[in-house]
């Protein structure tokens, strides 16, 4: 392959297949496999993995910085990303400059050809992040897991020093994860290391038994974070909680490694820190604007207690699509949005080389006017739905709240 731009790296990894052709324990053994092909690039490092419902990302976004204010060079891995793919496989909490991330790209397919080895869109950009991280040489490694964890593919680290962090357990992605909290909080903990550790805040019982559960059997230790990080930079309530466990976790791992924990003037400014997509604040045309991914309800749930902690009592309107794998659980979400707003514009989102397609707007303006809400407009075009909001909120001097997708923040964040 050959690849001169950030669009090209979109457009060569919108080429793989989606689907994987292993499931299973027998994937994570095929991607291990390359893996070791490799030299094993995700033990290259001391690694910090996490893993829950809702925070996770923000949670690895906290820890990242954390670590790279206090000096040390860390390879970050979230997903999905927003605006650019590069975000996916991060040094310092920091995209790799284009022409750079393009050699690595191009060498790293070029070893996959010499092996002979095909990857899913997940498995290629997984394995190539670990991959990019041990040619890097980070100091540490903050992994972000996609779904779940017992069987996600970046559940691939060997190394009994692994530290797992689980943010907090909700019902999302039932469909693969179960349907009950425990089931769910029993796959979140997969990634729990033999003689390991995992950090958590406390939760429900039913979540701490399975946790409990789980790190019996793999002889590990379970932490309960109950402090509450104390820093002069504002935050939400719900990245105060998220902040805070990630600091936990950084702590300890840095504990482990004989190193001290984090200065006060390092976490002050870690926590500066713009996370993409989560309560991120702009201005449109002189309005003020609110970029949250939130998807499912307890993650809006979070977002609309931090707007009302921030704003108070501020008018808003909200612009919302819905996955379609939300089906069972968008009129949640829009519950939980009611209790900040009764404007809402309906829209949908589509997504170039995947299988995603949101709810259809109509669906969605019925349900949001049975639960009250005055649907301003519904548009299938997000930037005309995100010009109708606009016009509405000059003329109520409110905040325009974007949110339900992150294939919606993406596509409203860079104008697609």
């Amino acid at each position: 392959m050959q690849c001169t731009s950030f669009d090209e790296a979109e457009r060569f990894l919108a080429s793989l297949p989606y689907e994987p052709r292993f499931r299973g324990p027998a994937r994570l053994q095929y991607v291990r496999q390359v893996l070791s092909d490799l030299g094993s690039p995700q033990e290259a490092a001391p690694v910090i993995h996490i893993a829950g419902t809702s925070g996770k990302g923000s949670t690895a976004y906290y820890a990242s910085n954390l670590l790279s204010t206090s000096g040390y060079t860390v390879g970050l891995m979230v997903s999905p990303h927003v605006s650019c793919v590069a975000e996916r496989s991060q040094i310092n909490s920091q995209l790799l400059p284009e022409a750079e991330y393009c050699r690595y790209l191009e060498a790293f397919a070029g070893r996959l050809k010499e092996l002979d080895v095909e990857l899913t869109y997940i498995e290629f950009l997984t394995v190539f992040s670990y991959w990019l991280f041990a040619e890097v040489g980070v100091d540490y490694m903050v992994i972000e897991v996609g779904i779940g964890g017992r069987l996600d593919t970046t559940n691939v680290v060997a190394r009994t020093d692994k530290v797992a962090v689980i943010t907090d357990i909700g019902f999302d992605h039932t469909e693969l994860l179960g349907d009950t909290l425990a089931a769910i909080a029993r796959e979140k903990a997969g990634i729990i290391a033999k003689n390991g550790l995992v950090l958590m805040h406390p939760q429900a019982a039913e979540v701490m038994e399975a946790v409990h559960e789980i790190a019996s059997h793999q002889e590990a230790g379970v932490y309960e974070v109950d402090d509450m990080i104390e820093t002069k930079v504002s935050l939400p309530s719900y990245q105060v909680r998220n902040s805070s466990l990630a600091l936990a976790a950084v702590n300890r791992r840095l504990l482990i490694d004989g190193r001290p924990v984090v200065a006060a003037e390092a976490i002050n400014q870690a926590l500066q820190c713009v996370i993409p997509g989560r309560f991120e604040r702009i201005t449109i045309q002189g309005i003020p604007a609110l970029l949250d991914a939130a998807h499912n309800p307890q993650k809006i749930q979070a977002f609309t207690e931090a707007y009302r902690q921030i704003y108070r009592e501020k008018p808003c309107i909200v612009v919302a699509a819905f996955g379609e794998n939300k089906s069972t659980s968008f009129v949640g979400s829009l519950e939980a949005l009611r209790s900040i707003s009764g404007y809402l514009v309906a829209t949908e989102f589509t997504v170039e080389g995947k299988q995603h397609a949101s709810i259809d707007r109509h669906i969605l303006s019925e349900a949001a006017s049975g639960l009250g809400f005055d649907v301003v407009a519904s548009r299938q075009d997000p930037h005309g739905a995100l010009d109708q909001a606009v016009a509405w909120a000059a003329a109520h001097d409110a905040v325009v709240v974007v949110t339900g997708s992150f294939y919606l923040i993406s596509m409203i964040r860079d104008g697609r």
